[in-house]
């Protein structure tokens, strides 16, 4: 007996109205497992030689250190078991550091501005925080300068305190072309294109054909100086 034509038409209707969010949902899935097996799928290679990965104690910077900081300083941390401390597997070059910040406030009271959350929540956002927070779990630290003009230096924070007024949500899937949501180097990197005109890390690591920005990638790009690392003065 023929099927009723308009019957017919009103199951594809409805099929498709179910199957669209299934399929999305399903390759949001993907993605974080695509995320979390970048993380746990490869062996953790050895850290470079002043790496200090058994110093325990929080680091503090040395009060020289901390008088001479400006706003627009970059604040890299390094953390044992913790996602930062994963994420940092995609670095080729260094591996010391799986977590960034931008350091903004005055000299009496430093805070870092950064992009902070993991892969299996949606909770995360871009946010400021006291510096002693923001190093209050790492086990080495290091702090680069980026070089700017007085122009540039203006708009490059003003790049990242939009993003802390508007808590950005953090990126959990990683993902260079949504600008929607960002993570750590995601944002220092957009905030010195924003700034100079210019994409300052050309270069980026390529992960199973995704772009990322590393750690590393930010670490060694052209316009950045390293100022201090956590060494003898964090381990007295």
């Amino acid at each position: 007996m023929p099927s009723n034509p308009a019957h017919c038409s009103k199951y594809r209707i409805v099929a498709k109205k179910l199957i669209k969010p299934a399929l999305i949902a399903v390759s949001a899935g993907l993605g974080l497992i695509a995320i979390i097996s970048l993380f746990t799928s490869r062996q953790t290679p050895p850290s470079p030689p002043n790496a200090f990965a058994t110093k325990t104690e929080p680091i503090r910077l040395p009060a020289l250190v901390s008088a001479t900081l400006h706003k627009g300083d970059i604040i890299f941390r390094g953390k044992d078991r913790s996602w930062g401390d994963l994420g940092a597997q995609l670095s080729d070059r260094d591996k010391r550091f799986g977590h960034v910040g931008v350091i903004v406030g005055q000299p009496d009271n430093w805070a870092v501005i950064d992009a902070i959350g993991n892969p299996l929540d949606s909770e995360g956002s871009v946010r400021r925080r006291a510096l002693s927070e923001f190093l209050s779990p790492a086990t080495r630290a290091s702090v680069y300068r980026p070089h700017l003009s007085g122009d540039q230096l203006d708009k490059f924070l003003m790049s990242i305190r939009q993003h802390e007024v508007a808590a950005t949500p953090f990126d959990r899937f990683y993902d260079l072309g949504d600008q929607s949501a960002l993570y750590c180097t995601e944002l220092i990197w957009l905030a010195l294109k924003a700034a100079t005109g210019e994409d300052q890390i050309p270069e980026q690591t390529l992960f199973r054909n995704r772009r990322v920005i590393a750690i590393d990638d930010l670490q060694y790009a052209p316009l950045m100086t390293e100022i201090w690392t956590s060494g003898v003065e964090a381990d007295t």
